[in-house]
């Protein structure tokens, strides 16, 4: 059988139908149930079609968490209406929605996702600080009150505890949850002030 080629208008068409059905199935099946059969049938194209895009579920789930991102600045837009810089308060209310919000993809992956995301793409999860710093400097400079030298290698990390214990929230006590997650955000906002 011939091998299908696609313009490039068709390859960003399909790439974006893939993508778009890919969030509800991640959050409905977790990467493990989330087969290439349901993905493709989502996303109405052909199950062979898929590998001409991604050479693996697991390569298609870290450019779907990519794809995500790529929206924070159009979020942080909708959120200013207009304005330079949101408060410290505003910011603060604005993590939060990202981290706990029903579209955060991370809740939906389990430490055995995350292993074989690692596993299979062991470059693509390490921390990538510079690019880290990066967004959070575009994040800052829309917030009011930011010091002029945040230490951005423990901002990082203290997102990312708060984000792994969204993840883990079952691992944790319930009647301390919220606490520890508003003091973590605290000590969070509070190396951000200037």
């Amino acid at each position: 059988m011939p091998v299908r080629v696609f313009s490039e208008e068709e390859r960003n068409e399909k790439r974006e139908l893939l993508l778009q059905a890919g969030i509800p199935l991640l959050q409905e099946y977790g990467m493990t149930h989330m087969s290439i059969a349901k993905l493709t049938q989502a996303a109405g194209i052909a199950k062979g079609t898929f590998y001409h895009f991604f050479p693996s579920k697991e390569a298609f789930v870290m450019e779907l968490l990519r794809y995500r991102r790529k929206n924070l600045p159009q979020m942080i837009e909708q959120l200013l209406k207009g304005r330079e810089k949101m408060t410290m308060e505003e910011a603060r209310e604005f993590a939060k929605s990202i981290i706990f919000s029903k579209d955060s993809l991370y809740p939906y992956l389990t430490l055995e996702d995350e292993a074989k995301l690692e596993k299979s793409m062991p470059n693509a999860m390490k921390p990538d600080l510079d690019h880290e710093i990066q967004i959070m400097r575009f994040l800052f400079s829309k917030i009011e009150g930011v010091t002029q030298t945040p230490d951005y290698a423990v901002i990082a990390n203290l997102m990312k505890l708060i984000a792994l214990a969204a993840e883990g929230k079952t691992l944790l006590h319930e009647t301390g949850y919220t606490r520890t997650i508003n003091l973590l955000f605290d000590q969070l906002f509070m190396l951000l002030k200037a």
